[in-house]
């Protein structure tokens, strides 16, 4: 039994760019209540019940206190990282910004604010507007500040908040929105939002003094998405094992818009196994993706067995900073599909 590590970079005939049009359909993509391993990183963010807008916005500022987002400023990796660079406030513009309303091209500034720090990426970052109305999905009127409806909140702008900071490449971190409009999961319909910000139905403001609540409408839940998920992570990759001219091809398909991994860190060991019909096992693949082994966008990685078997298993294992050791986020055994299947 042969036991290859197989890297992308390798013959066309082991990792072939595949349309993703040719490929089957992909399964729904399903947003689950958050299951995040512990990284070290404690949420929610402490204190978060005094934010000026938990006042009324109590249930979405109780999300937003548990995402990275209200932990971008006090991560202990982002911390840690910090000690090594020499420009600090390069890294201010995305960890702690001022409203991203208002600049040339969305492009994140520094933020001076020491009071605030430890909010990291709030409220106001996404929903504060030049004139001080906060911006959102529907512009109803309230007592409590101005407000106006924005096209970044609809799927005609939905993408440009993610894009502003996370089209940057600094440290370890990716910039995976870079030229995520020009995908096809974007042509199809794919946003940032849809992937990592769960529907949710509900009255989104209560009324402090009266307890009246807002009218109940549709919106998206401020707990993020992250692959430290295991279940979120594997919706990452599209797998499919066939036959073709003699041996079992192995298709991997990149379904997120942008390059996995996002994270100069982030390591995922994939294995697959060929199986006889009584489960013997034929051949095995390893394959690493990482920084320089990446999946790139669009594209599906072609993985190619020697023989032929009827099911291929594959498991996964998912490494990060902060991770006692790497998380199994894929277990699972696909039949070998014949040509017209």
């Amino acid at each position: 039994m042969r036991t290859p590590l197989l890297l992308f970079l390798a013959a066309s005939a082991v990792a072939a760019t595949i349309p993703r049009e040719i490929h089957r359909e992909d399964p729904e993509w399903v947003l689950e209540t958050p299951a995040p391993v512990d990284n070290g990183v404690l949420g929610p963010l402490e204190g978060w019940e005094q934010h000026e807008c938990a006042a009324c916005h109590r249930e979405v500022t109780r999300e937003w206190a548990s995402s990275l987002h209200a932990l971008a400023w006090v991560d202990e990796h982002y911390q840690e990282d910090m000690k090594k660079v020499r420009r600090k406030k390069s890294c201010y513009g995305c960890h702690i910004p001022e409203p991203l309303h208002g600049f040339a091209g969305f492009i994140p500034t520094p933020d001076p604010r020491d009071e605030h720090r430890v909010h990291g990426i709030d409220c106001a970052a996404c929903h504060q507007g030049e004139d001080g109305q906060m911006l959102g999905p529907w512009g109803a009127h309230t007592d409590a500040h101005p407000s106006e409806k924005n096209k970044s909140f609809t799927s005609e702008g939905a993408n440009r908040l993610c894009i502003a900071c996370h089209a940057t490449n600094i440290g370890p971190v990716i910039g995976v929105a870079k030229g995520f409009n020009e995908t096809q999961v974007a042509k199809d319909g794919g946003s940032c939002v849809g992937c990592h910000m769960a529907i949710v139905e509900r009255s989104h403001a209560i009324d402090p003094e009266t307890g009246e609540a807002s009218p109940v409408r549709v919106g998206r839940s401020h707990l993020l998405q992250t692959p430290r998920d295991p279940a979120f992570l594997r919706q990452a990759f599209g797998i499919r094992a066939h036959l073709r001219d003699g041996k079992v091809i192995l298709s991997i398909e990149n379904r997120t818009g942008h390059r996995v991994p996002g994270l100069a860190q982030r390591t995922l060991e994939l294995r697959f196994k060929l199986l006889s019909g009584d489960g013997e096992t034929l051949e095995e693949i390893r394959h690493m993706i990482d920084k320089r082994r990446y999946l790139p966008v669009d594209v599906a990685l072609e993985l190619e067995f020697e023989g032929v078997g009827e099911a291929v298993l594959a498991e996964g294992d998912h490494d990060a900073p902060g991770f006692p050791e790497p998380v199994r986020f894929l277990d699972e055994t696909f039949p070998v599909q014949h040509e017209g299947e």
